[in-house]
């Protein structure tokens, strides 16, 4: 009997200990919940003078009243129409515009450098390593794009004349036209490419010429340097039935091209010039003729039927034919390196 009498008691000590140990946990959980308080943010808090939240009624009428006046409309949504540049007249086009909005007219050099890519093809390489330069990049077949050409035709002289055309009155002192490969394969400088062309290039020589070839050699294959073999040789065809097999497309179409380019039938015996479809121009050579003219130029590549390939070579033969040199324009090698490049 004593036993159970032990075995109870013991029993109960245990519960109630078990039961204070949780009262005190419950009492600490409640003392954690409560934040602290700062006595002196208390006083401040409390001498603060309490505010009304409404109004006073003497101050309803200076309220505006919950439906807007008519003297205060709604703000006009902007359309299309404001969002696009207008056109003055002799300003510049929308083209030159977005340039003006991305900063790309702050450059150490009064120069840029036109190339026209297509739209899988990267300028990485232009805007990196010629950062001193403005930039204009034309895609050729996508319309979409802010700089672009009416039709993917005619190659890189598309591009060259439609920038002509674009901004014609707001021209930059130096123009540089390339074509979008760092290193083509007609370049002077086989490791550097148009990089170390337009890096070495005499934008004062630019100035005094006019025109500039980015290609000084004029040796062809066979070792030849004489005007007979002065890079790209084009001998126009006079008589419009001479289907010799030497006669190229070219020369059979040239007296025609040339009427329609410079509305002459003086048709030259012989046009060369290193070929290299790359050169730069300054501005006052290019305002030596009106932009109508650049539009005309323009018009025949859009109209011709010849090939692209073609196209690009004709304009290859005429670039400095365009900007004041004789139709046989090969200066000597050594001193075409010296006044274009310096070297």
């Amino acid at each position: 009997m004593q036993v159970l009498i032990r075995l109870t008691m013991a029993t109960l000590l245990v519960l109630t200990v078990l039961w204070v140990g949780s009262q005190v946990s419950a009492v600490q959980q409640q003392q954690d919940v409560i934040p602290e308080t700062n006595p002196l943010e208390d006083e401040y808090q409390s001498s603060k003078p309490t505010q009304s939240t409404q109004p006073d009624i003497a101050d309803i009428s200076l309220m505006p009243s919950a439906t807007p006046s008519l003297s205060v409309g709604r703000k006009k949504r902007p359309s299309i129409t404001d969002l696009l540049p207008s056109y003055q007249k002799d300003s510049a086009s929308p083209q030159w515009a977005i340039d003006n909005m991305l900063d790309t007219t702050q450059t150490p050099i009064d120069g840029v450098i036109v190339v026209g890519r297509l739209k899988f093809e990267r300028p990485d390489w232009l805007i990196n390593e010629l950062p001193d330069w403005r930039h204009a990049i034309y895609t050729r077949d996508d319309r979409r794009h802010p700089l672009s050409i009416p039709k993917n035709k005619g190659k890189a002289s598309t591009v060259y004349l439609q920038y002509i055309i674009d901004h014609y009155h707001h021209l930059p002192a130096t123009i540089v036209f390339l074509h979008n490969h760092r290193k083509p394969g007609h370049t002077e400088f086989r490791d550097y490419g148009n990089v170390a062309a337009v890096t070495f290039l005499r934008r004062e020589f630019v100035q005094k010429n006019g025109f500039a070839n980015l290609r000084c050699t004029t040796t062809s294959s066979s070792g030849s340097s004489s005007n007979d073999q002065c890079g790209n040789v084009i001998r126009p065809v006079s008589d419009a039935n001479d289907t010799s097999a030497q006669v190229t497309t070219i020369e059979q179409e040239y007296p025609v091209i040339w009427k329609t380019v410079f509305n002459s039938t003086d048709v030259p015996e012989k046009i060369a010039t290193p070929y290299c479809g790359q050169f730069a121009v300054s501005r006052e050579q290019v305002h030596k003729r009106p932009r109508e003219e650049y539009v005309r130029y323009q018009q025949w590549v859009m109209e011709t039927k010849l090939k692209d390939e073609e196209i690009e070579q004709v304009m290859g033969s005429l670039w400095h034919v365009i900007f004041g040199r004789e139709a046989v324009y090969c200066p000597d090698t050594a001193k075409c390196f010296e006044d274009v490049y310096g070297l």
